[in-house]
This record gives structure tokens, C-alpha cells and sequence, in this order.
């Protein structure tokens, strides 16, 4: 289902029973957004089930975006990104089995400053 045609409600209109995204009795099926309080975006997130399932977002302040990962029904993600404030990359991760097999993290600046997994390079500080 593409997003334009998923159900969209606010946060603060779910319950949540663990992780678990109820509206009403039932599992929530769709995006879940949170708004700053001048009304920008703050997060969206997407539910099947009632389970986190899909890319989910969250947004800095200033629009800019801050991070974004796969959830998988649950049962964590098998990769993220998160940016500094000036939408510089601030780190990557890939994981496998639940646990990092690769990471690459950036300064403000966007000088790498470590990297580890699989293939890395040296990083020289």
C-alpha cells in the first residue's frame, strides 16, 4: 500500500501496549507523525499490525532530516542513518542479525572519523 493511501493519525491519538500500536482495540495499520510545537514534522513512523514495520523518519528542528532506519515488524532494522543538524551524514550502520557488521561515523564537517566492519579503511584522525 502506498503511503498516500495508508491511514495517518497523530501520535497522541494511539495507545500503545509495549510496542505495540493500538487505535482504538485494534492494531494500527499506517504512519504515525508527531509535530514540533510550532507544527513542523517531527517524526513519522509506519505500522503494520500494530508493529513498527518499514522506513521510519524523524526530523531535526530545522527540517532537516535526522534520522531514518527499517524497522522490521518489531524486530529491529537492519540499517540506519542520522544527520547533524546541517544535514551533514553524521553515521551509517548495516547490520546483520541485529548487530552492526559495518559503521562509518562523520564530524560536522564531514571528515570520517571511524569506520569498521567488513572492508574498512584505516581512518587517520
Amino acid at each position: 500500500m502506498s503511503d498516500d493511501k495508508m491511514s495517518r493519525v497523530h501520535y497522541d491519538d494511539l495507545e500503545f501496549d509495549d510496542q505495540l500500536a493500538l487505535l482504538g482495540d485494534e492494531p494500527f495499520t499506517g504512519v504515525v507523525y508527531a509535530n514540533y510545537p510550532d507544527g513542523s514534522l517531527e517524526s513519522e513512523f509506519h505500522y503494520i499490525d500494530g508493529l513498527p514495520s518499514g522506513v521510519q523518519r524523524q526530523w531535526h528542528p530545522n527540517g532537516q532530516l535526522e534520522a531514518e532506519w527499517d524497522a522490521i515488524r518489531g524486530h529491529g532494522s537492519a540499517w540506519s542513518r542520522k544527520w547533524h543538524p546541517n544535514g551533514v551524514m553524521k553515521y551509517e550502520r548495516i547490520n546483520g542479525n541485529r548487530f552492526p557488521v559495518r559503521l562509518r561515523e562523520w564530524s560536522e564537517d564531514g571528515q570520517l572519523l571511524k569506520e569498521t566492519g567488513p572492508y574498512s579503511q584505516p581512518v587517520d584522525k
